[in-house]
């Protein structure tokens, strides 16, 4: 069953009402006729901070003028809590851009008030119109605050955005052109290629340039849809991991595939550590030197996990090897499904790459 929350005017009027009912209507009166116009300018001003989401800066001088009103009556005792309800969505909206002038309406009723109230009062008076003046302040602060907020979100999700845009193009292109360049340069070397051969690396280069057309447009339809996701891909994770075996195989490295069954594992993260095999598959063909490549993929019960492991024969990283995008990125998706990365020297001698993705967090489907 869900619980509906009340509308958000509908909580302004009720804490403006509670304003009123305890700054207000407990201040003496002398006579009916006060207590009408008492009640009068209460609305009045419940109105005004009513409006706060709607007009703020209507609401802001609705609300201060009523409540000026009430105090030069003596029959309130709000320290301007309706003003600066509404002077805070001022603030909000408009943030330190706007020339603030319900707080410059404000603080001269706060003087103009002061100045009206009596002489043997006056002590009492200065008092309410000094924390009139901090209400005031705060409520303008709190909502520069909020607004400064709300454009620091957006901010980060703009560049979490780009981040994950960026992590997606270097995926498609990286791995497509690296493997178009390994496999044209591969034919190129040959003096004598046969033209069954010709055909077969040339049917191969189309193969990746279609499959890297048809990623962009997964990036893309999920750009286009609003929510950042890339389309559905319903390709088994041992299918696609064939398919970069092979690019790699006619790169000259050999493949050696293990995949457990993974139908019970979250798609967010089959489809990540398809990437991060891709990424790492590609690596060994372009900077390894080496000829074997084994890709592991393990799904543990205790605790329950899935264990990708990519080791190769070749030179393995430097000591002074600085982690490149392609790495960077694929640590991030794995991050992004609750899982970690390790790289090291694997028992060939060359370039492993571990991940490992806990299934018990990753099965909410974080995305990728």
């Amino acid at each position: 069953m869900t619980v509906r929350r009340p509308a958000p005017t509908a909580v302004d009027l009720a804490g403006g009402a509670l304003v009123v009912l305890v700054l207000w209507l407990t201040v003496p009166v002398p006579d009916d006729r006060a207590r009408a116009a008492q009640v009068a300018l209460g609305v009045v001003a419940v109105a005004g901070a009513a409006l706060r989401r709607r007009a703020p800066r209507t609401g802001v001088a609705l609300a201060a003028a009523a409540t000026a009103a009430a105090w030069s009556l003596g029959l309130t005792a709000d320290p301007l809590l309706l003003v600066g309800l509404a002077l805070r969505s001022v603030a909000r909206r408009h943030g330190r851009r706007a020339v603030p002038p319900a707080l410059v309406v404000g603080v001269a009723l706060v003087v103009a008030a002061s100045a009206v109230i009596a002489v043997p009062g006056r002590e009492d008076g200065l008092r309410q119109a000094a924390l009139a003046g901090i209400v005031l302040v705060a409520a303008w602060a709190s909502g520069v605050g909020a607004r400064s907020g709300q454009l620091v979100a957006a901010e980060n999700a703009v560049l979490r955005e780009r981040a994950r845009l960026a992590r997606d193009v270097h995926d498609v292109l990286s791995h497509a052109l690296g493997s178009i360049g390994v496999e044209a340069g591969a034919a190129a070397h040959v003096r004598t290629l046969r033209e069954e051969d010709l055909r077969r690396t040339l049917a191969g280069i189309a193969a990746t340039s279609r499959g890297a057309v048809a990623e962009l447009g997964s990036v893309l339809a999920g750009l286009r849809a609003g929510d950042g996701e890339d389309a559905p891909v319903d390709v088994p994770l041992e299918g696609l991991l064939r398919e970069t075996a092979a690019v790699a195989e006619r790169a000259g490295i050999r493949v050696r595939l293990r995949v457990d069954d993974v139908r019970g594992v979250p798609e967010p993260v089959r489809t990540t550590l398809h990437r991060v095999a891709r990424e790492a598959v590609t690596n060994a063909v372009r900077h390894s030197g080496g000829t074997t490549c084994d890709v592991d993929v393990v799904v543990r019960a205790d605790p329950p996990a899935v264990r990708l492991a990519v080791a190769d024969d070749g030179c393995g990283l430097g000591p002074d090897a600085v982690e490149g995008d392609g790495l960077r990125g694929v640590r991030e998706r794995i991050a992004l499904v609750g899982g970690t990365l390790e790289t090291g020297r694997g028992a060939a001698g060359g370039l492993e790459i571990t991940a490992v993705v806990p299934l018990a967090t990753s099965a909410a489907g974080a995305r990728p």
